[in-house]
């Protein structure tokens, strides 16, 4: 829905199953796919700092000593004034 309406779409993943279930569906779509360690994750990585965050469920489902690495992600890499939503 993003891509197409003409948002710049990146989408991260740890499994590279997804590329192998959804890679193609998400190109045609207009989605860029990282696959990685999203914790890892630097604005450079998606392109340069982003104006959307949408995560779902991904920082309820880490541990409690892992959503300050969350956290920190989310600072290197919304843009200043960006927005970032989450679905817990």
């Amino acid at each position: 829905f993003l891509a197409a309406s003409g948002w710049r779409v990146v989408a991260t993943d740890l499994s590279e199953v997804v590329r192998e279930q959804a890679g193609e569906a998400l190109a045609a779509a207009g989605v860029r796919l990282v696959i990685g360690d999203a914790l890892a994750t630097e604005a450079a990585d998606l392109g340069g700092p982003v104006d959307l965050v949408l995560e779902h469920t991904f920082l309820c489902a880490l541990p409690i000593d892992q959503r300050a690495r969350w956290g920190a992600v989310m600072r290197r890499v919304v843009a200043p004034g960006g927005r970032l939503a989450a679905l817990v």
